[in-house]
């Protein structure tokens, strides 16, 4: 009989450690299991193959979560309507053709932004817009603007030597600063009536969000075959690509 009494004193001290042990964890259950409870210091890892699965009808409450926390997503593309493009005085383009401007073509639901029509010379045409770096972009994260262009021929036109460039500039205080730009020589095209990709990397230092940058298009075609057709660059609407949380 006392060794069953020992026993059984020894098993409940045994279940008291366990139940004792169980509330100094970082991850447990309440009494009740009404409640499972990850404590500071705690996770919950879901291993590979594994789901969270959060049904109809049932709540997820969340705190506050910092957007420090977030998963940074690298150059998310930004994307600008054509609509959005202005002359270098600020107006907006419109649909006619203007001497050292861009204008708006809109043709079967198709924007485009078009540079002058080069003939047996060189125009120079240039556009520009406006972006805020949002709240979600990362303090000197990387940022690009990729623009989608092309030349368009007619007639035996000969291509001799067309670029496009971007520059960028941070406003701040009524004033400009030097250009941001590194991808300091202009892009070419290999062939005519072919879209390309062109690419410009810009330098972040010191940006952050809500930072206003001015982007410079720039489009020199250049045609050296006279009165035989005619060159000019198309350009779809422009992006601007940033590294960002949230």
């Amino acid at each position: 009989m006392r060794r069953l009494k020992v026993g059984l004193v020894l098993a409940a001290l045994a279940v008291a450690g366990v139940a004792g042990a169980q509330y100094t964890t970082k991850v447990y259950t309440e009494q009740g299991a009404a409640k499972f409870v990850v404590a500071s210091g705690g996770e919950i890892e879901v291993q590979s193959g594994g789901t969270l699965d959060i049904q109809s009808g049932a709540s997820l409450t969340a705190g506050s979560i910092s957007r420090a926390t977030l998963t940074e997503d690298a150059l998310q593309p930004y994307g600008i309507p054509v609509s959005r493009l202005a002359h270098t005085t600020g107006v907006p383009l419109t649909v006619a053709e203007t001497a050292g401007g861009f204008n708006v073509s809109v043709s079967s639901h198709v924007w485009k932004a078009q540079g002058e029509i080069t003939d047996n010379e060189t125009e120079v045409s240039v556009t520009h817009f406006q972006f805020v770096l949002p709240p979600e972009y990362v303090s000197a994260g990387d940022i690009s603007v990729s623009l989608r262009c092309t030349v368009v021929k007619t007639g035996g036109a000969t291509d001799n030597g067309s670029t496009v460039d971007v520059a960028v500039f941070k406003q701040a205080d009524g004033a400009v600063g030097s250009d941001l730009s590194t991808t300091t020589a202009a892009a070419t095209f290999a062939a005519m009536d072919t879209f390309y990709t062109k690419t410009f990397v810009i330098t972040p230092t010191g940006l952050a969000a809500g930072d206003v940058l001015d982007v410079e298009v720039t489009s020199s075609i250049i045609d050296n075959e006279a009165g035989a057709g005619t060159l000019r660059f198309n350009m779809e609407p422009p992006k601007v690509l940033l590294d960002i949380k949230g």
